[in-house]
């Protein structure tokens, strides 16, 4: 669990809470001897792993997020100086889909297009109180835009159950990736 969906601070459950954090993908790359030549990450967020992205790996980076405060924060995070993109997206299996977007009161953390389901009854500290329409695209099409395409090796999902039509849409950029790193629920939490 990630500090965007963990429950309010409660200093009886102690520090390991907080520990788990999209930030240790890099060092967990690393640690697994994946060398990163290029990295997506689709649900980019604020862009909270930035600083560690930034310190671990050295070629582009492909940032990508739905909501689009959330795109622009962490648009202003990435240094013009390297190959660093942010793409304004919501990523799914097929393009041009219509979709009612689930916003989340942690700061968009747990937004999805899907409903919420029993995330509500898991974590009923966070809301849904508003919804976007967002139009879909496809990972590979995103992928394909881009010059530096060929260097994506590594891919991040956190896209709230929404994983497998982000892979469903992805299958060239799946060729050629050496890891896959996604959040796992073992049980439903959206609809």
């Amino acid at each position: 669990m990630c500090p965007r969906t963990a429950p309010p601070p409660d200093p009886e459950r102690g520090d390991w809470w907080y520990a788990l954090h999209w930030a240790e993908v890099p060092p967990a790359l690393l640690s697994l001897m994946v060398p990163v030549s290029g990295l997506v990450h689709v649900g980019a967020n604020r862009a909270d792993e930035y600083s560690t992205y930034y310190r671990q790996t050295h070629g582009p980076l492909l940032y990508i997020e739905a909501l689009p405060e959330l795109a622009e924060r962490a648009r202003r995070r990435l240094d013009p100086k390297r190959p660093h993109y942010l793409r304004e997206a919501l990523v799914s299996d097929v393009a041009g889909e219509k979709v009612t977007f689930h916003v989340a009161s942690n700061d968009g953390g747990s937004s999805s297009m899907f409903e919420p389901g029993r995330h509500a009854e898991v974590f009923p500290w966070i809301t849904f109180d508003s919804t976007l329409e967002l139009v879909t695209e496809r990972l590979d099409d995103i992928v394909a835009e881009r010059p530096e395409a060929a260097a994506y090796n590594v891919l991040v999902l956190d896209v709230q159950g929404a994983e497998l039509k982000v892979l469903k849409g992805a299958p060239e950029l799946i060729e050629n990736v050496d890891a896959v790193f996604t959040e796992v629920s073992s049980e439903p939490l959206y609809e």
